[in-house]
């Protein structure tokens, strides 16, 4: 079983745990209700940790021969709560960064490029200039979670959908700023790790009155997306989804949206009389 870096370290923390608990009893008396009532001890998404550290040292010890039969098999692992994960930034909250933070901080580049790409952390901190097509000016990258592809427009001609007031942004930054190949580097120039930038643009995000994490800006890129009326596959292509169901409910609710505003709208009779507001 190949563990991601994230995963590592919980894993390392639950073997140690499993082994100063029970590593005096013998392991060929392990049996698959001791391991169940492990699991029981421990809220639902600590206990699907552990159960994956049990099945990391009862592979182990049936490769060793150790054991004849693996008992970590009969076990099931909780489900885990249903929650809607991080939540998207609002429009009043991504005005107050932009407020707080000008063009030529490295956090507001940090910010309009994570915005803008709707990258995670884990590759948002791996973006470079030399991702960009030369040819067809597309920003693409294999995603570290997924190991598909997401293609992010940089330079080439701009759909209708896509968020012009954000990509104006971003390319401001990066001509105030003069980035190397790298884009979001530490004061010495070096990239930063995963974990060191969603803390940074967590710090960021507080010091701008924002409780949010760089996270949710995954999110609010999908919404704007489904709200500019972008089709399906685009938004695919944008964020490196594989399947229509992961931006389907995203699509959904834009529709929803739509469909109330227009309502209100006919429905408003300042709206119908009153006077015609111009785009800035």
């Amino acid at each position: 079983m190949e563990l991601s870096e994230g995963y590592r370290r919980p894993t390392r923390r639950h073997i140690s745990t499993i082994v100063e608990e029970y590593g005096t009893a013998p392991i060929k008396d392990l049996r698959p209700y001791h391991i169940q009532s492990d699991l029981a001890k421990l809220p639902a998404n600590p206990a699907r940790a552990r159960r994956k550290a049990w099945r990391l040292l009862c592979a182990f010890a049936l490769a060793s021969r150790f054991i004849a039969e693996d008992p970590s098999d009969a076990t099931k692992a909780p489900k885990a709560p249903k929650t809607d994960g991080h939540e998207p930034w609002s429009v009043e909250e991504i005005a107050a960064f932009r407020d707080h933070w000008p063009i030529e901080d490295p956090r507001r580049l940090a910010f309009e490029l994570t915005y803008w790409t709707g990258a995670r952390i884990s590759d948002a901190c791996r973006l470079t200039l030399g991702m960009v097509g030369k040819g067809d000016g597309v920003l693409t990258f294999t995603q570290k979670k997924t190991k598909g592809k997401a293609h992010v427009p940089w330079t080439c001609a701009m759909q209708p959908f896509a968020d012009l007031e954000t990509h104006g942004y971003l390319m401001a930054c990066i001509e105030a700023q003069r980035p190397g190949m790298a884009l979001i580097v530490t004061i010495h120039g070096k990239p930063r790790s995963e974990k060191a930038l969603g803390n940074w643009m967590a710090e960021s995000a507080r010091l701008a009155g924002v409780q949010k994490s760089a996270h949710g800006l995954r999110k609010s890129r999908l919404i704007q997306l489904a709200e500019n009326g972008a089709p399906a596959l685009a938004m695919m292509a944008w964020s490196g989804h594989k399947t229509l169901d992961e931006v389907q409910h995203y699509i959904i609710a834009a529709e929803r949206k739509r469909a109330i505003l227009g309502t209100e709208q006919d429905q408003n009779p300042v709206n119908k009389v009153g006077p015609t507001r111009k785009k800035s």
